[in-house]
């Protein structure tokens, strides 16, 4: 049995009228009245007006690979992580893989090209390096003497002569216009540089950028790996020592400790040397082609045509002669007088230096301090 309950508004009086439907008769109130659902009136269209609301599938972009941009003439240090624009390495960066794609010259070609333009960029350090290095080397008899005096008044105790001694080298020093903190901008300036393009080579070869797998030359076609015949780091030391010894990059060497320079010519190249595996071949080919300009500038300042030109002073004769030679007896013998003077004092050794100053008591000259020179 089926039945209905339904609300019929006649004027302004609501009635309710049963209809029973199967066995019953119909109320005649309710005969002409129809059941409507709601669903033919909200639901009839819903499925074609949902299909009009859902938007279409959206077409996938397409993402081309890095040798398609490669070969489009983009840049993919953006998709490598290599790009970071506070960064100078990001930046030299840039410009190494302009200059590939743009003059479509390897990457061998690209590093040697990039290396040159920087050197001939900073040539002006090389030159003010010289012209302090010579002037250096021209007064150092005088120097030598000032550092003499000082490690024989520091052996023999006496602070007082010693602190004399430093005031003495410093007015010299002012007076003949030399001045050791003015080598340090130029050889932080070197060093930013280097370090500069040494961080940029690296990560390019450390994330396996396209085209540096096979984007040497000769023995050495791969340049994410280190050469494997050795003799890119084998140049590499060697040339850094000469580079040390001509001091363009660093300076004179005649003012500093024998262990110093036993340290910058033989030990730092020996510790590069045994290192190597750990540079790759791009790394190397850097450095080789640095010191090989730097070679050249130590040359090129020997003429005195660009001596006249660069109005640089004649080299000294003999100027390589201070550096220490490679003898196993003299590193031996300044090795263990770096150590006696490095290690503290014995009793007897006190004991005898003051019997040597009680000795030399009142038989001396008087320590005169002059105040002025202090100020």
């Amino acid at each position: 049995m089926y039945s209905t309950t339904k609300y019929l508004r006649i004027g302004n009086r609501s009635l309710l009228k049963f209809a029973v439907c199967g066995g019953c008769s119909p109320s005649p109130s309710l005969a002409d009245v129809r059941c409507l659902s709601t669903r033919d009136i909200f639901l009839r269209d819903l499925p074609a007006r949902l299909a009009e609301l859902v938007p279409e599938a959206p077409v996938p972009i397409y993402k081309p690979s890095l040798e398609e941009m490669l070969s489009n003439g983009q840049s993919v240090l953006d998709e490598l992580g290599l790009w970071t624009w506070w960064k100078p390495s990001s930046w030299m960066r840039w410009v190494m893989e302009y200059a590939h794609l743009t003059l479509d010259i390897p990457w061998w070609g690209t590093i040697i090209a990039t290396t040159v333009t920087l050197r001939l960029l900073f040539f002006p350090i090389p030159v003010n390096m010289r012209r302090m290095m010579a002037l250096h080397q021209k007064y150092a008899p005088e120097l030598k003497e000032f550092t003499d005096k000082m490690q024989k008044a520091s052996r023999e105790g006496n602070n007082a002569l010693s602190m004399q001694i430093m005031w003495e080298q410093r007015d010299f020093m002012n007076q003949k216009g030399i001045k050791m903190m003015k080598n340090l901008p130029l050889m932080l300036a070197n060093g930013a540089v280097f370090m500069t393009m040494f961080c940029a080579l690296k990560k390019l070869a450390n994330s396996k950028y396209p085209g540096f797998q096979d984007g040497g030359v000769f023995w050495f076609p791969d340049l994410t790996v280190g050469d494997p015949y050795w003799l890119l780091p084998l140049f590499a030391a060697t040339s850094l020592h000469f580079v040390f010894r001509a001091g363009i990059e660093t300076g004179s060497l005649l003012q500093m400790p024998k262990m110093v320079k036993y340290a910058m010519l033989f030990g730092f190249p020996l510790l590069i040397l045994v290192s190597a595996n750990q540079f790759t071949s791009a790394v190397c080919l850097y450095w080789c082609t640095s010191n090989t300009i730097t070679l050249a500038f130590a040359l090129l300042f020997r003429s005195a045509r660009v001596q006249r030109l660069l109005k640089l002073p004649p080299p000294l004769a003999k100027e390589l002669r201070q550096v220490p030679k490679m003898r196993l007896s003299a590193m031996r013998e300044d090795w263990q007088q770096a150590r006696a003077s490095a290690a503290p004092p014995s009793l007897a050794t006190l004991k005898k230096k003051d019997l040597e100053q009680f000795k030399r008591a009142g038989r001396g000259k008087p320590i005169i301090v002059d105040e002025t020179t202090k100020k």
